[in-house]
């Protein structure tokens, strides 16, 4: 059975990605069909007979009919999302019709989908039948809602089965093949609920994702009369403050927060990006995005630097890991870390890092010297902040987001989120956007800055809860004009 949506949920309510896991198996179809293609073509051009040869021969068509069998199921499993997201779409569009037909007749519908007047209560027959026509919309409205989610579950349903069907299957030269919605994995079970205003002092507010340790606040209000917004007499936050620079003791950088990971023996690493004060960000640079460092504050007292995140370029120097997060992978036992590779304007590739086993005896940040890059995570591109966290009933959610373009009707969502039951896993999933462009703060301001800050796992319904806090901000950006950051709270569902 399930629930009935929010009106914020269904506002927000998407469909795009089923729309790019279309893309993504119909291409990945298309991949296995041209390779296989050419492989039998070669295989044919060759001069070549005796037994071998024909072994050969017989192993390809033995591949060729495993290959045309999950080939079939990609090409079902992108119509069915195609046609479940034109469905999905008619749905919420329904329902946001019946909401707004109760408010054309001067009824309030609020987030929980009560339905009231907005007239005086006028005693007799009318105040009677005000109420009985705003009970007869609220039904609608709910009916509508329902029929959304039913929706949703239904596509989800019609995906498992063909899940199940691809889950063992591997093509070498392709990667894993990704695993559609409802695959067993963990899950995301629609968009994250209402956004709940938290406080107005500092920016993205980063914490951990058990809830405990202390929290990383970016950059601060200025719009208060005591406040003065030049420089380091803008009052900082104070554990962020603790992640200065040592090698800028005139303080000309500041330190702002990325991501946290908790480490194999509970250390609380937190990463840090370090924008100048002094300059502004050279043409065809992202000023959102700098070099990353790493600090551990298991003791939030007396917090130690790490060092530079790097990982070997192909030409033996170390590269910068620009916007990074991180968490600890019990089954491999490696740190991983998500992160972008450049500062370039429009270059939003995320790139997934792993470090060699950590074992017992090896010194505090020593994982950082052998990390190395991973490969690509297909779904979640994006250059603003992301939180990578290990989900206490298996697997790993990672949540991100990415300079929203309010003019450009085919940007990407700002705050979107992937999960999967292994690292690997997270190339290829598909990502699902968890908050919508909301107009929050009355500007054009999208939110950003996702940080997960708390989970909840049931293990007898095996649904987690990620607790997940944004940032937004006033959206002006001439000089003179204050700065006036914000944060909330929301929380999305993943189902094991």
């Amino acid at each position: 059975m399930v629930d009935t949506p929010t009106r914020s949920q269904i506002e927000a309510w998407t469909t795009a990605h089923l729309e790019r896991a279309a893309d993504v198996w119909t291409n990945r179809a298309q991949q296995f069909q041209q390779n296989f293609d050419k492989a039998q073509s070669a295989l044919n051009g060759i001069k070549w007979t005796g037994a071998a040869a024909d072994q050969a021969r017989d192993q390809l068509f033995r591949d060729l009919v495993d290959m045309r069998r999950a080939e079939d199921q990609l090409r079902k499993a992108a119509h069915i999302a195609r046609i479940g997201a034109v469905a999905i779409a008619a749905a919420r569009q329904t329902a946001l019709a019946a909401i707004r037909a109760a408010e054309f007749q001067l009824f309030n519908v609020s987030d929980d989908l009560r339905v009231t007047d907005r007239l005086p209560p006028i005693p007799g027959p009318f105040h009677w039948l005000r109420e009985l026509t705003a009970r007869v919309l609220e039904a609608q409205i709910r009916a509508r809602a329902l029929a959304l989610a039913s929706a949703d579950e239904k596509v989800a349903s019609l995906l498992k089965p063909i899940s199940e069907s691809l889950r063992d299957f591997r093509f070498d030269s392709e990667g894993p093949t990704p695993d559609p919605a409802g695959s067993g994995g963990p899950t995301i079970t629609g968009p994250a609920g209402p956004l709940k205003y938290e406080q107005d002092v500092y920016d993205l507010q980063v914490g951990f994702a058990d809830g405990k340790g202390p929290t990383f606040g970016g950059d601060p209000q200025t719009h208060k009369a005591d406040w003065s917004p030049v420089g380091d007499e803008v009052p900082r936050d104070p554990d962020s403050e603790k992640a200065r620079d040592p090698n800028d003791p005139d303080h000309h950088t500041r330190p702002i927060p990325t991501g946290t990971a908790i480490g194999p023996n509970g250390e609380r690493f937190a990463f840090f990006s370090y924008p100048d004060d002094r300059k502004p960000a050279p043409d065809g640079v992202n000023p959102y995005s700098t070099p990353g460092k790493a600090w551990d504050f298991s003791d939030p007292n007396n917090p130690k630097l790490l060092g530079d995140l790097t990982y070997p370029a192909p030409d033996g120097s170390r590269q910068p890991i620009y916007q990074a997060s991180g968490a600890y992978d019990k089954t491999t036992g490696k740190m991983l870390i998500v992160g972008n590779t450049t500062d370039k304007d429009g270059k939003i590739q995320r790139v997934l890092f792993e470090s060699d086993p950590v074992k017992p005896g090896d010194l505090p940040g020593q994982w950082m010297q052998s990390l190395h890059s991973s490969g690509v995570i297909e779904g979640l591109p994006g250059a603003r902040e992301n939180q990578l966290v290990a989900l206490e009933g298996g697997g790993f959610a990672l949540v991100g987001s990415d300079n929203y373009d309010q003019n450009n009707p085919s940007a990407r969502p700002p705050v979107s989120a992937i999960t999967a039951s292994s690292a690997e896993g997270l190339k290829t999933a598909i990502p699902t956007t968890i908050v919508a462009p909301t107009n929050i703060s009355g500007t054009p301001a999208a939110p950003y800055g996702p940080s997960v800050i708390g989970t909840t796992y049931d293990p007898v319904t095996g649904r987690e809860v990620l607790d997940i806090r944004v940032s937004t901000w006033d959206g002006i950006v001439k000089d003179g004009f204050p700065y006036d950051p914000k944060t909330y709270t929301t929380s999305i569902t993943v189902q094991h």
